[in-house]
């Protein structure tokens, strides 16, 4: 397998109610090894919110 990311999140603020329609799938909980954003830029607390803005919007609208 090649060029796939994991993505982990916590069933907060209704996080599953865009995640499940995204496609992403519940996992066991049990994760062996971590990379923890190795390929994502640096961003501010307004940027963050911004492209989680984003995200909703391509599922809600």
């Amino acid at each position: 397998m090649d060029n796939f990311d994991v993505f982990n999140a916590l069933d907060l603020m209704e996080n599953e109610q865009f995640l499940s329609e995204l496609k992403f799938g519940q996992g066991d909980g049990n994760l062996q090894y971590y990379l923890y954003n190795w390929r994502c830029p640096s961003m501010t607390p307004s940027k963050r919110l911004d492209t989680l803005m984003s995200l909703k919007k391509l599922v809600f609208f």
